[in-house]
């Protein structure tokens, strides 16, 4: 509600601001944000039998600059090498766990022939057991070297949904994402490539549609990488029944007509998007769901549940603004949503200018509104 006017030389704005209260002596925290002073005791977590290690990260063999970086974000070992490990178990799991951290990241950037390497005190952590026994400040060297970057060679989708010609409204086909021969062969463009492919089906009204098998062979002698993607379609759907459940006092009916899907059209995901949008336009919901049944029935309807939950039906809000030419100014307003059970909202503004600039309040400025909405009419 809160409005800052521009006029003259802005001296300050005064609002509310949420305090919290000090939770130890010499702390103060501002919106949740610690300004000073030490971390309460109930908010600090207790490492058990706390292990500190030592960390290295190396990457080499590459031109890929930025590589060094993106391998330092994704290994847990590094980003948390300033807190000590839980013990013996919590430093080895966390090693382990980093391998397949490391893999994933390198797929991710199209390199498929790593090598990678931890070392827990000189010793392989693939290699180590719970049992082994580590010196406190324990040593850990990771060493990466990614190999040459693949580029795809064969890329086909079984099953593939007929595209948009490119240029045209709709999905877009796959090869705009990068998934054709030549390309850098990034695990990323086969899943978003997959994902085109699954969403053109549903835009065809095959609700299901699913990603079936991905079949995925690195050719490391020439540095190629072919993917046949399958894709399982489904059957084709139309709407079912529609029907409203949640924790609201809104008018059932009202809330799926106003939601507009059609029993027996075919079915299109950009209506459950629209019909979000206009539910959410009605400011009276603070969640809404559209949820599809799991299968498609036999007559080939889909049923669909709107789940939604209520907003508080009242609101009061405040707000000030002050500038040296227009003086200081207050507002206020009372709302009620939902007033008669479809939405229907009722606003009351009031506010009063030009305050510090004179003492007689004939001189004042006084603003009062008030506001019916009733949508679906």
């Amino acid at each position: 509600m809160a409005r800052l006017k521009k006029l003259g030389i802005l001296s300050g704005l005064l609002l509310g601001a949420a305090v919290a209260t000090p939770p130890a002596a010499g702390a103060f925290e501002l919106f949740g944000f610690r300004l000073w002073g030490s971390e309460p005791e109930e908010d600090r977590i207790e490492i058990i039998d706390p292990l500190p290690y030592t960390a290295t990260l190396r990457v080499s063999g590459t031109e890929d600059g930025g590589l060094q970086k993106r391998m330092e974000t994704a290994s847990a070992l590094w980003s948390d090498r300033e807190t000590p490990a839980s013990g013996n178990a919590g430093l080895i799991s966390k090693a382990r766990g980093d391998y397949r951290r490391l893999l994933a990241t390198l797929y991710a950037e199209g390199y498929y022939g790593p090598y990678i390497s931890i070392r827990i005190n000189g010793v392989e952590a693939a290699d180590l057991t719970l049992a082994a026994e580590l010196p406190q400040g324990v040593p850990v060297a990771i060493e990466i070297q990614p190999g040459p970057p693949f580029l795809f060679g064969t890329t086909r989708i079984t099953n593939a949904p007929p595209f948009q010609p490119e240029g045209r409204d709709g999905v877009e086909p796959p090869r705009s994402v990068g998934f054709e021969t030549g390309e850098s062969a990034r695990s990323g463009t086969i899943t978003s490539a997959s994902a085109l492919a699954v969403e053109q089906w549903r835009q065809l009204s095959y609700a299901k549609a699913r990603e079936a098998d991905r079949e995925v062979i690195a050719d490391h002698p020439t540095g190629r990488l072919d993917v046949d993607v399958t894709i399982d379609p489904g059957r084709k759907a139309r709407y079912g029944t529609v029907t409203v459940e949640g924790g609201s006092r809104v008018d059932r009916e009202f809330v799926a007509y106003m939601a507009n899907i059609h029993e027996g059209a075919p079915y299109d995901p950009d209506d459950l998007n629209d019909a979000e949008d206009r539910l959410s336009s009605l400011g009276v919901f603070r969640s809404i769901r559209i949820v599809e049944e799991e299968n498609i029935l036999g007559d080939g309807s889909l049923p669909m549940t709107i789940v939604v939950e209520d907003r508080r039906r009242r609101t009061i809000g405040f707000g000030g603004t002050y500038s040296t030419i227009d003086g200081l100014g207050v507002q206020a307003y009372w709302m009620h949503r939902n007033l008669f059970g479809k939405a229907e909202r009722l606003r009351f503004d009031a506010g009063i200018e030009g305050l510090l600039l004179t003492s007689d309040p004939a001189d004042y400025n006084y603003n009062l509104g008030v506001t019916f909405t009733k949508p679906g009419v």
